[in-house]
């Protein structure tokens, strides 16, 4: 059995977007990039302010480590790459994840994509796990420790995965996987 591949597992939820030439491209949305965004501008601005503004030497003080970590957190979240591009003319699936001119790139032919499939699973559970629909029926705190993942198979049996995240984002992450599904012209299921 191969082991999943995938450049993330935290549980961000990825969009799906058209882009030139008819590709799709699964990547964070814009709310994610302008949030961490916001984040890095007001964190640097409160690291920066006594320098700016008090007359302070320099904005390396103890009293700014705080505000200069998170700059450091946010500008490497902003600077990071993570996409699934499929190209139906190129005829390949290509994952693109790291920083920003140092992202390194996996590919293989879409021909050899035999289907996109939600995997649900119970976080510090191992074993079998009811169905994605149960899952989606759950106790909210069920949902908060029930998560999904949405997968793309190839011929060789190597596991890809494409997004992780809580079961309260199913119905969202089974539009994703049907909209990829029929792009690329493979079977679709949910479940275990």
């Amino acid at each position: 059995m191969h082991r999943p591949t995938g450049s993330r597992q935290e549980v961000i939820l990825l969009t799906l977007k058209r882009r030139a030439g008819g590709r799709l491209v699964l990547s964070p949305s814009l709310a994610y990039r302008a949030g961490f965004g916001l984040i890095f501008v007001v964190a640097l601005f409160v690291a920066l302010f006594g320098s700016l503004f008090e007359g302070e030497p320099t904005p390396f003080t103890t009293a700014n480590i705080t505000p200069l970590l998170f700059v450091l957190a946010s500008g490497i979240a902003l600077l990071y790459c993570d996409a699934w591009i499929f190209d139906r003319d190129g005829g390949v699936v290509e994952n693109q994840f790291g920083l920003v001119l140092l992202f390194a790139r996996k590919r293989f032919p879409l021909a050899s994509l035999r289907g996109v499939r939600i995997e649900s699973f119970r976080k510090g559970r191992a074993g079998a796990a009811p169905s994605l629909t149960a899952a989606a029926e759950g106790t909210r705190r069920g949902l908060h420790s029930r998560v999904n993942r949405l997968i793309a198979m190839d011929a060789g049996g190597g596991v890809h995965v494409l997004d992780t995240a809580r079961a309260v984002h199913a119905a969202a992450m089974q539009r994703t996987g049907r909209r990829i599904a029929e792009y690329c012209g493979v079977s679709f299921e949910t479940g275990t």
